[in-house]
């Protein structure tokens, strides 16, 4: 699960510190503040702090997933064991829910009670064969497939609603962004003339960085949305042209 360039860039740490505290604001708004999205206003934040998942997944597509069963298992572990602490807690202290509820609670990743994790486990376990693919894959065949992925999301998903990929929480989704990733790296490591992207991808994160330790939050937002649309579509245009 480890990522396979040894060296990590602090810049991408600290903008995986920040998505982790969009994803805590989003969970505020939803839950405390304005809950199912009462407020128009929150709402439209909202979904702008919907963008940390995409850029979480965007990350490991980029650097590339190097799956390790130990780690699988650990990750798989720690859930189990927050899982269950949460819901005992909840039952017996809190009286919310039901003692089956402790029992559901030891098989949270097929239970999908926490959608991230479930389908992240779903996508850890392909990436070796996604990676292998990608590796394979020419320009016009990496383009084809991004455009097959992105009609299913877009077709099953926004207009049908279907269960394959409604609100983006599914594996369809998570490999179409993964690979949207690689492509970035696939672009920047092949192609002499492509390297600009690679320099911008890093200059966007040290803004980004900058742009929180300096307060300016709501600027961050427009960018970070920003930055994630810049970067699929050159990378379409790169490898396509």
């Amino acid at each position: 699960m480890d990522v396979s360039k040894k060296t990590r860039d602090s810049n991408i740490e600290l903008l995986r510190i920040i998505l982790m505290l969009f994803i805590v604001m989003h969970h505020i708004i939803s839950s405390v503040i304005a809950p199912g999205f009462s407020n128009k206003g929150f709402a439209c934040v909202d979904v702008v702090l919907h963008t940390a998942v995409i850029i979480f997944v965007l990350i490991s597509g980029y650097f590339g997933i190097n799956l390790r069963i130990k780690s699988l298992l650990n990750l798989i572990l720690q859930v189990v064991f927050y899982s269950l602490s949460l819901t005992l807690l909840g039952v017996y202290v809190f009286n919310l829910g039901c003692p089956v509820d402790v029992i559901k609670s030891l098989l949270p990743i097929s239970g999908n009670y926490y959608w991230f994790v479930t389908v992240y486990v779903e996508l850890l376990l392909l990436s070796p064969f996604i990676n292998k693919l990608l590796v394979n894959l020419s320009n016009r065949q990496y383009i084809s497939l991004l455009v097959i992925l992105g009609f299913l999301i877009f077709w099953f998903g926004l207009l049908r609603k279907t269960n394959i990929s409604i609100d983006g929480k599914n594996i369809v989704y998570f490999i179409f962004i993964y690979i949207v990733g690689g492509g970035i790296r696939r672009i920047s490591l092949t192609d002499e003339s492509s390297k600009f992207l690679t320099n911008r991808f890093h200059f966007f994160i040290l803004l980004l960085s900058l742009m929180v330790l300096g307060g300016g939050i709501f600027f961050l937002i427009l960018i970070l949305f920003l930055f994630i649309l810049w970067h699929m579509l050159m990378c379409i245009i790169l490898l396509f042209f």
